[in-house]
């Protein structure tokens, strides 16, 4: 138990900036998936 107290403390300490990239990571992904998406529908066939 005690050894995995630091841990927790250290994931929350990095917690919001995790989920900052993690967010953009997401966000960039859904806009190429959309931009992929278009370019394949827009293809004649």
């Amino acid at each position: 138990m005690r050894d995995t107290e630091p841990d927790k403390h250290r994931f929350d300490f990095e917690g919001p900036g995790w989920r900052l990239s993690a967010t953009g990571l997401g966000l960039a992904v859904v806009v190429v998936l959309a931009v992929v998406a278009i370019v394949y529908l827009m293809q004649p066939g």
